[in-house]
């Protein structure tokens, strides 16, 4: 749930979707334009991505996400995954690389930003 108050001031709730869900995909490209498309599907994503190759490591963070989701990205090999924010949103001011066996947490603070752990 999140309360998104209106230019006028008025609070107004937003249920976001709720539950998890787990997703493993491939990194494509080496951009935000090139990167391979966190679907969005509910507020907490879980995905284990696979770096194929050094012109395949990237992911771009779900599209229409809404203020509160959270999308924990983890890389299932020995190189470095990067992780790009959608085309008009920012990750912590640039993007953080999901370094090998670890993980990012990014939780979108904003209509515009995403602030990762």
């Amino acid at each position: 749930m999140t309360t998104i108050i209106d230019p006028l001031g008025t609070p107004s709730i937003v249920y976001n979707r709720s539950g998890s869900a787990l997703i493993t995909m491939n990194a494509a490209g080496t951009s935000a334009g090139t990167g391979a498309a966190i679907p969005y599907v509910c507020g907490h994503t879980i995905v284990v991505a696979t770096w194929v190759s050094v012109s395949n490591f990237a992911v771009v963070l779900p599209t229409g996400s809404e203020i509160g989701d959270c999308v924990e990205v983890f890389g299932t090999t020995s190189d470095n995954i990067n992780l790009f924010a959608p085309t008009g949103e920012t990750i912590d001011g640039g993007p953080p690389s999901v370094d090998r066996n670890k993980g990012r947490r990014c939780i979108k603070v904003s209509s515009t930003s995403w602030r990762s752990i």
